[in-house]
């Protein structure tokens, strides 16, 4: 019987061991991608389209450094409709998508955005100026108040109701702040709330959006 139970909790140990080893080569492979992006960035910006990208002139693109990764979660629709005060957690939905910060001289200018597709990392996008500041500066502010770490946070995206929040964890559960003020809905940017209140605020809104959308 010793021998069952040691066999047993040595493969769990394995397994264990072996899913930590594939996300830290994941991590790892997503890092290089996004190092190799930013390396490319000063052919990408250029005196035409600067200001577009978030820099003040082409030649700061040349001195980007890339921040905290910020993975990248998503609520569905179908899940929201139909959502009633249980975990938020488990709305989430890891797609699988990374937003890096770049940075000149401590200041964000703009994102690239990673996807994996077939296992590999790809630039989805660049750019998303005003969105990064947002997001960076409630992750400052969050970060000094509640003594936690950049690698803390996600983003947590609605596409259907065109909605995206900073996400992090504290004692109470899942907090999201909004990244812009929204009358409508009540929401105040900087402001965090418990995913679960907002969220069961969102359902009426998500029960009138045709199904279709994602």
């Amino acid at each position: 019987m010793k021998t069952l139970l040691l066999t047993a909790l040595l493969a769990v140990l394995s397994v264990s061991t072996s899913a930590q080893a594939q996300a830290a080569q994941a991590s790892d492979a997503r890092a290089a991608k996004a190092a190799r992006a930013l390396q490319e960035l000063p052919d990408i910006v250029t005196k035409d389209n600067h200001r577009a990208l978030g820099f003040e002139s082409a030649e700061e693109a040349r001195a980007g450094k890339l921040g905290d990764a910020i993975p990248v979660f998503m609520i569905r629709l179908d899940a929201l409709q139909q959502y009633r005060g249980e975990d938020p957690g488990r709305l989430l939905t890891d797609v699988q998508r990374a937003v890096y910060p770049v940075e000149v001289e401590g200041q964000v200018r703009t994102t690239v955005e990673l996807q994996s597709v077939n296992g590999r990392w790809e630039v989805a996008r660049m750019g998303g100026a005003q969105k990064i500041r947002a997001m960076d500066k409630q992750r400052r502010s969050t970060m000094k108040a509640r003594s936690l770490r950049g690698s803390d946070f996600f983003e947590v995206r609605i596409p259907a109701l065109n909605l995206s929040f900073l996400g992090h964890h504290d004692e109470d559960g899942l907090r999201l702040t909004p990244l812009a003020d929204d009358a409508s809905l009540k929401l105040q940017a900087g402001r965090a709330v418990l995913a679960s209140e907002l969220l069961t605020q969102l359902v009426p809104l998500a029960q009138a959006t045709p199904s279709d959308m994602p």
